[in-house]
């Protein structure tokens, strides 16, 4: 990737700015695969060209930030926390000026608009003194009409430039989304198989003792820590799964990894992650399947 392609520390959108995702990175923490990293890195990526490639606001962004620092500059030296707040409004205005400085473009976009502009008013202006000279029976020169249709000519093309720009503009949106979905479904995956990791875990723990488990509910915590332990992080990768788009069965996810036929098992994880008051056996037939997930 060429410099001028690179993506600025200071860049803060794209997967930076999603909380569900940097909350499941932050779960996931040295176990993040490789894949993922990759994947947020072309999500910041694509985030960044279709910031670089539609941005109106960095101009404005950085002359905000220079009167934050400004006004924050005439606060007077006994002032409680000045020299901390002047901090942050230099650093403000330093990381807002670096994404500017990466975006020449937003400058010539602001020239084009105007430029833009100033075309199609005119062509307005124009067409109206002629329509006037003609309304009124007075002459046109041949020159005025020609003129109006340079006009016309000028802004029929700026209006077809527009529709361009904006298909270039929703190819980058829609670039940035789908590396968004591409990285969010690979931590739904991750979140997947570390939740089948720690359900095994945990089914492991309770072993063949579920008939003992079952009628000493209390036992669970003192003699299976480790289920106790998987429960408690399958609930946390439930709720990021759930942010995410992603739904997990923890009692299919548990159930699972005990034989079919072992139903007091299925009873137990049933009772335990729903909180039912449930008779030995009761388990219905027909409950969910292994692992659920809609994504």
């Amino acid at each position: 990737m060429s410099k001028n392609n690179e993506v600025p520390v200071q860049f803060t959108d794209g997967p930076d700015s999603h909380t569900h995702l940097l909350r499941a990175l932050q779960f996931l923490g040295t176990s993040v695969p490789k894949k993922i990293t990759i994947a947020w890195q072309a999500a910041r990526a694509a985030a960044w060209a279709w910031k670089r490639g539609t941005c109106l606001d960095l101009i404005g962004a950085v002359v905000m930030a220079r009167n934050h620092l400004n006004e924050t500059l005439r606060y007077d030296a006994d002032v409680p926390g000045r020299d901390k707040a002047i901090e942050g409004a230099q650093s403000r205005l330093d990381d807002r000026q670096a994404l500017l400085d990466a975006v020449p473009e937003e400058a010539e976009r602001w020239k084009m608009i105007e430029a833009r502009r100033m075309r199609k008013q005119s062509f307005e202006n124009a067409q109206v003194v002629l329509l006037r000279l003609r309304g009124e029976q007075k002459p046109v020169a041949i020159e005025d009409v020609r003129y109006v249709a340079e006009l016309r000519q000028q802004v029929v093309a700026d209006e077809q430039a527009l529709r361009q720009e904006g298909k270039v503009r929703k190819a980058l949106h829609d670039d940035a989304e789908r590396a968004l979905d591409d990285l969010r479904f690979l931590i739904v995956d991750t979140l997947t198989d570390r939740l089948n990791a720690i359900t095994k875990a945990g089914a492991d723990a309770i072993g063949k003792d579920a008939a003992i488990y079952f009628e000493y509910r209390e036992l669970l915590q003192k003699d299976a820590p480790k289920f106790q332990r998987a429960l408690m992080e399958a609930k946390v990768i439930q709720e990021i799964g759930r942010d995410l788009g992603a739904e997990f069965d923890l009692v299919a996810a548990f159930s699972q990894h005990f034989p079919a036929k072992d139903k007091t098992a299925r009873d137990l994880i049933e009772a335990v992650i729903l909180g039912e008051k449930i008779q030995m056996g009761s388990r219905r037939q027909d409950s969910a399947d292994l692992l659920t997930m809609e994504v």
